[in-house]
């Protein structure tokens, strides 16, 4: 790291790259919306918009198209990953296997402190959720109730205590986030979710591995029910739509 790039991102620390950084920021911009599947990332609008140079941003940017987040055309550039239908079908199919797996091992391995912070996690979106009258400040909320979402699920993962599980977890959550951001910014999903999270979250406390199972089941089953809803009225394109586009 250089004393340039040091200044235009004070809050680094010894332990963290500016490129682990940036796409740090970067993966949450794509997540929550900022940039649109599809959309190009200029490098040197990212520049700007993150205080970096271009080596570091670049580092960032090869980083999300090995997380499958964007993807690299030749002689055009890195662009916001887009997936077709059959696509996000497929990865809900996986999600819904990954995540009952997850919660019925959960449900017999958690630790009290792990089942306090999914907790924390659970209040955190209520609050959230509360409504207010600002629509910036709305939308805000909602891309945080998102990140929350995925620290939700990520944690009832963690608490499976079953290395392989988490790695596909973390494997597939890219492409899931990335299916399901659009659907998050409606807020439409918000209220019903959080029911779910609960219903998940009594089921682990209780130590009810088969209730965790079909709860985890069918929280993804419902998930997809708004995404496919949402994906007919406003088709999802293929990747290759950027290169022949």
């Amino acid at each position: 790291m250089t004393p340039g790039e040091r200044q235009f991102l004070p809050e680094v620390h010894l332990n963290r790259t500016t490129a682990e950084l940036v796409f740090d920021r970067l993966k949450r911009d794509v997540l929550t919306g900022q940039f649109r599947p599809g959309e190009k990332l200029v490098e040197r609008e990212l520049t700007e918009r993150y205080g970096v140079s271009r080596t570091p941003l670049r580092e960032a940017l090869k980083e999300l198209v090995r997380s499958r987040l964007a993807i690299t055309v030749p002689y055009r550039g890195v662009f916001v990953r887009q997936v077709s239908f059959d696509f996000a079908r497929e990865v809900y199919e996986m999600r819904a296997g990954l995540d009952g797996i997850a919660g019925f091992h959960a449900a017999t391995r958690a630790t009290r402190s792990e089942l306090r912070r999914l907790g924390e996690v659970c209040a955190r979106i209520a609050l959230l959720s509360e409504p207010v009258e600002d629509p910036d400040e709305q939308q805000e909320r909602r891309n945080e109730i998102l990140l929350l979402n995925m620290q939700f699920h990520r944690i009832v993962a963690e608490m499976a205590h079953n290395g392989v599980l988490l790695e596909k977890h973390d494997e597939l959550w890219s492409s899931v986030s990335l299916v399901r951001q659009s659907v998050w910014r409606t807020g439409a999903r918000t209220e019903s979710s959080l029911e779910e999270h609960e219903e998940i979250l009594d089921a682990l406390t209780r130590r009810d591995a088969e209730l965790a199972r079909n709860l985890c089941e069918r929280h993804v089953e419902k998930a997809w029910s708004f995404v496919s809803e949402a994906a007919r009225a406003s088709p999802i394109n293929d990747a290759m739509a950027v290169a022949s586009g």
